[in-house]
């Protein structure tokens, strides 16, 4: 895992003001984090800088919305509800989300990547 070249896709990505505004030491957590997580599913030699860039800004959004609530709503899940409301506020989870906390953009990714491979390809040799 190259941190440094992480840090820097990161910092010039747009939309990355959580990212930012963690020290480095928090910095370096999430990156570690964020790279132990997708090897527990690919391969450690498709985790390129981008990659593991992409889910490192997917957890520090999450934990930006995690607060009390957050908490609260993780917690039910967990529990296997699938719909709370409570006051006014209703909260339907996705029966399709991973729940293995894996960025979207980085499933895509990879869906993509498989999508290549399998396609059978034809050609002439001259």
């Amino acid at each position: 895992m190259d941190f440094a070249k992480t840090d820097a896709y990161l910092l010039r990505l747009s939309g990355a003001e959580n990212y930012k505004a963690l020290t480095p030491v928090e910095k370096e957590e999430f990156v570690f984090t964020a790279y132990e997580r997708l090897s527990l599913y690919y391969a450690e030699s498709m985790l390129t800088p981008k990659v593991v860039a992409l889910q490192t800004l997917y957890m520090t959004k999450s934990a930006s919305v995690d607060g009390e609530e957050g908490v609260a709503l993780q917690n039910i899940r967990k529990a296997g509800a699938k719909s709370y409301s409570l006051e006014g506020v209703s909260v339907t989870f996705d029966d399709n989300a991973t729940g293995d906390g894996i960025a979207p953009d980085v499933l895509a990714y990879f869906e993509l990547l498989e999508s290549q491979k399998s396609r059978a390809r034809v050609g002439r040799l001259v």
